[in-house]
Order: structure tokens, then sequence, then C-alpha cells
């Protein structure tokens, strides 16, 4: 069902283009994905070293929306398309919906990415906004909880560091070292495009063949070393707020194992120890430790992976007490078969309903494009997850030395 109209093309100039026609569907969909993210501040091509400030990748997603004379979203809007972008751990995203024209939009975010123009002034502009964008996720409790829960977890700063950099990253980023990073990383196989909608695919093609060009490179990615056990066990920080709000996190050092199946290994393990259908999740509330902001996940971005569960707690300690036990219960008395299959089904439906939105199929093409993989492996995954598998992450990923909690509670 879900490979229906699914069409992968590798294009002659070496990117990756994903077609997903959704028949009958209104909106129309496209996005321009690029392997660079925040944590590649460090790389060597052809021998040659460069270390960069933190907070690259993100600025050069503002300055591709600006041209000489033309704020490139207004144009968007003209043509009928919201388009937006976002940067992350290690993609860059531009992409545009429209319910009108899809040619227009898309040539344009063709030429976009295509092209950068910077002056110093406009440099020195942009650090002003991104300045004010870095300070107000400053006042945003789960957002410091998360940080400061990474700060602990990784030796590393590449992997705990704010995508967006910090204050001092952003005076030191110059016009040069954004020239530097996008003739470092936008070429075409390091890029793919993803097209969602009832969409003419050769005229798209050709649209692509003639906007994106460029000399395919090597890049070697490097990163400082680092260890198993985490850095800091425990992080406490007061803010203006009035309730305290956590995050705790188990690193996983298993990144050189099979992605997919360590991804969906421990999204099964999550929902069958802390879901809301666990035994864990209806005693807590009970006692009146979460509530229903409680949440948990597993976070892969390649080169780092974390079990986290967050969310508001009125005795984050004890909670996170509780929370050790329930694992080391779980690997004293095993999982059954009934509760496997049980989580299995409804992972396997929830990842199904997921497709109902196309930015959500979208976000997770470029994800798995980023790692080597399409969707319709990653499906397979949930489809022949096994308990044995299960059962062997479960001891992997959750030890004794290997946890971080964060706290952010009322000053």
């Amino acid at each position: 069902m879900l490979n229906e109209g699914l069409i992968i093309k590798k294009l002659d100039s070496g990117i990756t283009a994903y077609f997903i026609n959704k028949k009958g569907y209104y909106m129309k969909h496209a996005l321009v994905g690029v392997n660079f993210g925040s944590i590649y501040n460090k790389f060597k091509i052809g021998g040659k070293f460069y270390e960069q400030p933190f907070g690259v990748a993100h600025f050069l997603e503002h300055k591709l929306f600006e041209e000489k004379n033309i704020n490139i979203m207004n144009e968007f809007v003209k043509l009928g398309a919201d388009a937006n972008a976002y940067t992350n751990n290690t993609n860059t995203a531009y992409y545009f919906n429209t319910g009108e024209e899809f040619d227009k939009p898309f040539e344009l975010l063709l030429k976009m990415v295509s092209n950068l123009y910077l002056t110093d002034e406009s440099v020195n502009n942009e650090k002003q906004i991104i300045m004010q964008e870095i300070n107000m996720y400053a006042d945003y409790p789960a957002w410091n909880a998360y940080l400061n829960m990474m700060v602990g977890m990784y030796y590393n700063e590449s992997f705990s560091k704010n995508i967006a950099g910090d204050l001092a990253d952003i005076e030191n980023i110059t016009k040069e070292s954004l020239q530097a990073a996008y003739d470092a990383f936008y070429y075409p196989e390091n890029m793919c495009i993803i097209c969602i909608g009832e969409i003419d695919i050769d005229k798209t093609i050709a649209q692509i063949n003639s906007n994106i060009t460029g000399t395919n490179k090597k890049i070697e990615f490097i990163f400082d070393e680092e260890k198993p056990n985490t850095k800091n066990y425990f992080s406490e920080k007061k803010r203006p707020i009035e309730n305290t709000i956590f995050t705790a996190g188990f690193k996983d050092n298993d990144i050189n194992g099979d992605i997919l199946k360590n991804t969906v290994a421990s999204k099964f393990l999550i929902d069958i120890m802390f879901g809301e259908s666990s035994k864990f999740y209806e005693d807590m509330y009970t006692l009146g430790l979460i509530d229903n902001s409680f949440n948990g996940d597993y976070n892969n971005f390649k080169f780092f992976a974390a079990n986290v569960l967050a969310g508001v707690s009125k005795g984050p300690k004890e909670l996170f007490k509780h929370i050790t036990e329930q694992v080391n219960l779980t690997k004293q008395n095993g999982i059954s078969e009934k509760r496997f299959d049980q989580i299995k089904k409804k992972q396997i439906g929830l990842f199904i309903r997921g497709f109902n939105s196309i930015d959500n199929i979208s976000s997770l093409t470029l994800d798995l494009f980023s790692k080597g993989y399409d969707f319709m492996q990653f499906f397979d995954a949930y489809k022949n997850m096994e308990l044995e598998y299960l059962t062997k992450r479960l001891f992997d990923s959750y030890t004794s030395n290997n946890y971080v909690l964060s706290v952010i509670s009322p000053s």
C-alpha cells in the first residue's frame, strides 16, 4: 500500500529524486534536502581540513531565501505557495506546499538552492535576526531541558551544541565561512528532491536537470572522540516557570549497528515500557508524577542516538527512579509475546497513519535518505521486527552508566 506511486530516480547530476503520487490529493509539496546539519562543523575535502563555527548550516538556511533586492519568501507567496525551511543536526530542508500551480514555485525553489547571494552587510544584518531567534528559544524551558540533557550526555560538542549555535558562534560566522560551507555541501549527490502529489514527473525531472548542477565530491566528517558513558548524570536549572519540566535520556552506543532495526526496536521498547497502555504510565499518572505531556521517542542522527523521555513532573527525581526500576523489571521478567504483538500492531498502524501527512512523508524521506535508506525499507523493519531482537536491544540500550536526567524547575 505504501509504495503505490513511489518512484525513486538517480538523475544524471547525481541528485536523488523521490516522486510520491497521492491521487486525488489537493495539495502538492516539494522539498530540496541537503545532507548538511549542525554537527558537520569539521570536515575534510581532498585532504584539506575545514573547521567552522557552530551554526553555519542554520545560518545558510536563512541566507538562501535572499537575493539582491529580492525577498524570495515573498515571491513564493505571490505564486500561491507556502514556503519554509528547517535545519536539524544532520540535514537542511527547503520546501513549499501549494494548492495552485506547481511548476513555477518549484522552479523558484530549485533556483533558490542553486544560488547563494552574500554581502558583508547582509551577513551582519542576518546575525542580529539569528541572535534574536537564539534568545527567544532560550526562554523555552522544554528546549532548555533537552539541550542540557544533550550536554550531559555527550563529550563531543558537535553532538550537544544548539543547532543554531550560541551568540559567540554567530559573531564568528563570516561571508567566507558561509560560502565555504555552501561550496562544500550543496552539490547534487549530497542532495535530494522530494515531490508529493499529482505531478508531471517528466516535466519535473526536466526542471531539475536544467537547474541542479555542480561537481560531486567526497567529504570526510571529523568528530572528536566520544566515550560510551555520559558526561554528567544530572543537571538542574532554575527558570521563572510554574511547573517543573524534565528530559531524561539513555545514550545509544550502537551507532554502527543496523539503523533501521535499532530505531524500530527502540520505538517498540519505549512504547512497551512507558507508553500510555503500560502499567508504568497508569501508576505514574495515579501518583501524579506525570501528566498527559509525558512522551518518549528514539532520536537517531546517524552518528549519535538516544532514547528520550520528557514532560512535566512534580517529582522528576522520584519519577526517574521509577523509570530505571521499570527498565530493570522488564529485563528481569522479559516481554511477553502478547505484549510484543500488541505494540507491533500499534506501531505499524502509527507508521501507516503518518502517510496521511505530506509534511511527515517528506521529512521522513529526507531523514532516511541521509542514512542511505527509503521508507519502504523502514516499513519492512517494522514488519520484520522480532521479540528476540527487541530483548537484545533492551539490554544493550539501557545500562547503569548511559543515562542523563535534565530538570528545569521554578525559580
